[in-house]
């Protein structure tokens, strides 16, 4: 007869119960506790010694109204947002801060590259207005870009050129025909005065006139207004909230910092006990050991 073959030893029970894991955190729970304490402290004292961050925050109010006739729109709140972010109103920016002397080409486009990335701007959706936020090192510091960066844009919001003379020529034309209303209008009213003693004058067409020319007045006045407000551009007037004086730095935030730090090494350590357990414990066949052994011999690792 043929002898069986011997079957395979085979363990019974050998895998990882919740009684198990239990014993195992039970285990290293000085590891598990201490370990992620340290690391968050550690992330906590790293946070010092990395530069503060502050932001200074203003709002602009931009009165949009069109022109009259012929002379276009004004200033809009998404063209002065675009306006702040132009490469020429943050190298004069640069230039006022005085962040340009004695500085390369190269070294010159880094900062340019900064200052564009730390400031920012947003349009309200309903409200329309425009609110900048400009990020530095120090309080003083944002504050003081953020004033010469609005400083530097209200000046270039200004019409210039040809644009410049055609308004002024539009405000010159607009003052004189208001002028030659005043002079119809002082001329109507004493027609009506006169009027009053004689019947034959049409007293209801001399009202109605004085009535268009008032209409008119007010209607070129309105327009005049809009031209000069096109010509000033942009300017301290339409601030709602200058530039404030950061009292908090916005970044790094030193509390989320260190507690993110110790939930994720907390997390690391878990994870690296479990794993250590199963390979203590792991149930793996003969041939699987012979290639564990293999490896561990391949790179070095003690059992």
């Amino acid at each position: 007869m043929t002898p069986e073959p011997n079957p395979i030893p085979f363990d019974a029970d050998d895998t990882i119960d919740l009684q198990d894991l239990l014993l195992t955190v039970a285990e290293s729970a000085r590891l598990l506790l201490i370990g992620p304490l340290l690391v968050g402290a550690l992330a906590y004292g790293v946070t010092h010694l990395v530069p503060q961050t502050y932001e200074s925050t203003a709002v602009l109010k931009i009165d949009n109204p069109t022109a009259s006739e012929g002379a276009g729109e004004g200033m809009t709140p998404a063209a002065m947002a675009s306006l702040m972010g132009n490469s020429v109103v943050l190298n004069a920016s640069l230039k006022a801060l005085g962040q340009l002397e004695g500085v390369n080409e190269r070294e010159a486009e880094e900062r340019l590259n900064k200052l564009r990335r730390d400031v920012k701007t947003q349009v309200g959706r309903n409200d329309k207005l425009l609110t900048v936020t400009v990020a530095a090192n120090s309080p003083q510091a944002a504050q003081q870009t953020a004033r010469t960066i609005l400083s530097t844009a209200f000046q270039e919001s200004r019409p210039r050129g040809g644009e410049l003379e055609k308004l002024q020529a539009e405000m010159s034309l607009t003052k004189q025909l208001l002028l030659e209303l005043e002079s119809s209008g002082e001329t109507l009213k004493s027609s009506l005065e006169q009027g009053r003693s004689n019947p034959s004058v049409d007293m209801g067409k001399l009202a109605e006139a004085i009535s268009r020319l008032a209409v008119d007045r007010v209607r070129l006045q309105a327009g005049l207004h809009k031209l000069e407000r096109r010509a000033a551009g942009v300017s301290e007037s339409d601030l709602l909230q200058p530039p404030t004086l950061p009292q908090r730095a916005v970044a790094p935030r030193k509390g989320l910092v260190a507690i993110l730090a110790t939930l994720g090494s907390g997390m690391a350590l878990l994870l690296f006990v479990f794993l250590r357990q199963a390979w203590r414990t792991g149930n793996s066949t003969e041939q699987q050991r012979d290639r564990w052994l293999a490896l561990r011999k391949q790179y070095g690792l003690k059992a």
